[in-house]
């Protein structure tokens, strides 16, 4: 059962909802959506039209775009994800990774998106209904979603499950997530990896790379990370694409050529800051 959670924000005077335990527009989120972007792209771009996409763990379409979360895509800009974020910025607006996947469906004209979301949140989910090419999935957790054949006809299906911060947390799914990548699904997987934190971590994540690869029988999938911070990064933000065998619309490495220079692009506007402090001003 997925647990309940909010969003926080640094300064609480920006949200009429104080207390919240996430900030929008995290480094995790500017990852996570540029990988949604880009693959979504690559799909429509092949012919998978409409897009087939699910996102069960959705949050809420659109957030107030807080001081963190400007600064973050101001940073990002000349990226696929800013280019996207770009027309809801303007509005003072930050899109989750299932609205940005939308913007993309939308640009290649009406009825490109055929999308089915959920959040555990009344509020959030209610804030999907009416919109364009959504539907909200009638179910009670979002890992019901998963169920044998619920999702077999989808192109893409993007998981970012707040209650499992832990990799090793990720293995009772596997079998579920094995059997959509057998059906031709695309899986998009984001986990918060803290292994940074001591071997005990890192020898979890160990056992969950391993359980990933047996999982899904030796697939070539592709992941990327960047970390938290770049002053004392606590964790690692890391996003996994399985592709699913047999889908409508394959990737090939033009895709993998994108998908690496996006995420090293964020990674160095994360850690440039800091790699290097004091000393004479460079002219």
């Amino acid at each position: 059962m997925t647990r309940p959670w909010t969003w926080r924000v640094g300064d609480p005077g920006e949200s009429a909802a104080p207390g919240l335990l996430y900030e929008p527009g995290n480094w995790g989120d500017v990852l996570k959506g540029t990988w949604a972007v880009l693959v979504a792209g690559e799909l429509l771009s092949g012919g998978a039209r409409p897009l087939r996409f699910a996102d069960p763990f959705a949050g809420a379409p659109v957030y107030p775009l807080v001081t963190g979360s400007r600064e973050r895509f101001e940073e990002a800009a000349g990226t696929a994800y800013a280019e996207s974020q770009g027309p809801f910025a303007a509005r003072g607006e930050l899109a989750s990774s299932g609205a940005l996947v939308a913007e993309v469906a939308r640009r290649y004209g009406p009825g490109m998106l055929d999308a089915a979301v959920f959040d555990a949140d009344p509020g959030r989910r209610a804030a999907w209904q009416g919109r364009d090419g959504v539907r909200v999935l009638e179910i009670q957790d979002g890992w019901l979603a998963l169920s044998p054949g619920s999702l077999a006809d989808r192109d893409l299906v993007l998981l970012d499950p707040y209650d499992l911060d832990r990799p090793e947390n990720w293995k009772p799914a596997l079998p579920r997530l094995a059997a959509l990548a057998s059906s031709g699904v695309h899986l998009l997987l984001y986990f918060y990896n803290r292994s940074p934190r001591g071997p005990r971590h890192l020898a979890g994540y160990r056992r969950f790379r391993d359980a990933l690869e047996r999982a899904f029988g030796g697939e070539p999938a592709l992941l990327g990370r960047v970390p938290t911070d770049g002053l004392f990064p606590r964790a690692w933000h890391e996003m996994i694409l399985v592709p699913g065998r047999g889908a409508r619309v394959d990737f090939g490495p033009a895709l993998t050529q994108r998908l690496a220079e996006a995420t090293e692009t964020i990674a160095w506007r994360i850690v440039r800051p800091g790699c290097v402090e004091g000393g004479p001003p460079v002219a």
